[in-house]
């Protein structure tokens, strides 16, 4: 994966406060009712999550945090 250096920002940039100051000063707009309707149309498609058991995160390789009623990550 490549990332882009520090240098490629400009320099006169230099706070985050500054960076939001910058987003304060566009205008809000509002996405056209199609796309909208497009993405609540995918969403609606897409398959139910499914539930793993706990026996299940006993066989996960690597770093597992477990929560009592959330899925490993």
């Amino acid at each position: 994966m490549n990332y882009l250096s520090q240098s490629f920002f400009p320099d006169e940039i230099s706070s985050d406060d500054e960076i939001d100051e910058l987003f304060c000063q566009l205008e809000p707009i509002e996405p056209p009712p199609s796309l909208i309707e497009r993405i609540m149309e995918s969403v609606a498609r897409l398959p139910l999550p499914t539930q793993q058991s706990p026996s299940d995160w006993d066989s996960l390789d690597g770093l597992v945090v477990r929560h009592g009623s959330q899925q490993p990550s």
